[in-house]
């Protein structure tokens, strides 16, 4: 490979880790925001207070807004996923051609952990079983290889969950206050 190709795709890769360190950090700058302001209506609104149409109407219209802002933002977390996937698969074609292991010891390690079988092409793509086995030793103890995106599924969930609930409490807790249930 001439130097000037080489140069090139180090250029690429850097840009490309550079881009894929942006993308997780908006997905954790989005995520805090928008579990700070969850966290914040559900405390002002899920107090237990005075049950009328006009509280039920207010929780009603901020948990659907709540709601569909974060299924909103679910999709668009997928998209800059998908960016992100497509540029880690850019990186590690560079570092097959410029020789580069970085990624490529994520992905084997990943496996791995889960016990997965490596296929033909990334044996041979990830090199020797040495090197490999050197890899294995000295992180297995303390190597973690789910993504921080499952917590960030997990919370959104969450707080959907708890939104949809405070609606259906008010809504039951407002229905009781004008119409009782006469206990015999």
């Amino acid at each position: 490979m001439d130097k000037e190709r080489y140069e090139i795709l180090l250029k690429e890769y850097e840009v490309s880790q550079a881009f894929s360190t942006q993308m997780g950090s908006q997905v954790w700058q989005t995520a805090s925001i928008f579990i700070a302001l969850s966290l914040a209506g559900v405390t002002l609104l899920g107090q237990r207070a005075d049950h009328s149409w006009a509280r039920l109407s207010v929780i009603s219209v901020v948990a659907f807004a709540s709601v569909s802002i974060l299924a909103l933002w679910a999709r668009i977390l997928r998209r800059w996923t998908s960016f992100d996937a497509v540029t880690q698969y850019r990186m590690r074609e560079i570092e097959r051609e410029l020789e580069m292991w970085k990624n490529r010891y994520v992905d084997y390690m990943d496996s791995f952990m889960r016990g997965e079988v490596q296929s033909q092409d990334s044996q041979q793509d990830v090199g020797p079983n040495e090197r490999l086995g050197r890899l294995v030793q000295a992180n297995r103890a303390y190597y973690y290889f789910e993504s921080g995106g499952k917590a960030v599924t997990w919370i959104r969930r969450i707080l959907m969950i708890v939104w949809l609930a405070i609606f259906i409490q008010e809504a039951i807790f407002t229905v009781l206050h004008y119409y009782p249930i006469a206990i015999p």
